[in-house]
């Protein structure tokens, strides 16, 4: 039982983070799919309407990157924090982003 508890609360605090995040989009105006009625997974033109409007885009690369060079710092700065709570960290740290 204490295993399923250290593992739960930063999962439950990931979700959070990420409604929050969607909380906040939805709150400054954001749509949740492009208004055109076409709903690609992948809009590769950054040039276009579609950019930023569907599920990926090449800048979705960057925010994974970014994630991950979180992830590594927080490593680094924090080595006996447990893994779980360095991903909570990265994943607010993005979200902030």
């Amino acid at each position: 039982m204490e295993r399923y508890r250290k593992i739960i609360w930063p999962m439950l605090a990931v979700g959070t983070v990420v409604l929050l995040a969607i909380y906040q989009l939805r709150s400054q105006g954001r749509i949740w799919w492009c208004l055109c009625g076409q709903y690609y997974l992948w809009a590769g033109n950054i040039w276009s309407k579609h950019n930023s409007q569907h599920l990926l885009d090449p800048y979705s690369f960057t925010h994974i990157l970014h994630g991950m060079a979180y992830y590594a710092l927080l490593r680094w700065l924090l080595p006996r924090l447990p893994a779980r709570w360095r991903f909570l960290l990265a994943i607010m740290i993005e979200a902030l982003w």
